[in-house]
């Protein structure tokens, strides 16, 4: 669902397109710092207190949870010595 008019994402399309690709890739490093930035706030506000190992563990499974079976993403957790 978008509240975007199909005409203003369009524009917004051609504008990104003709940045520098190195502009495009700060822009997006941006954001993610500041996804990140929003889920460790969330994290922190719904478990006061957490060891930086298990904030870690809970950004991880926030920002990369659903893209891993539950399996692969215990390993992968294992593997950062997380688990």
């Amino acid at each position: 669902m978008s509240d975007t008019s199909a005409s203003v994402v369009a524009e917004l399309e051609r504008r990104y397109r003709a940045l520098p690709g190195a502009r495009r890739v700060e822009m997006a490093c941006g954001m993610f710092d500041d996804a990140k930035a929003l889920a460790i706030s969330g994290i922190l506000s719904e478990h006061p207190g957490l060891d930086r190992s298990e904030l870690r563990k809970r950004l991880f499974l926030r920002i990369f949870g659903e893209d891993f079976a539950p399996e692969k993403a215990r390993k992968i957790l294992a593997h950062l010595k997380l688990a």
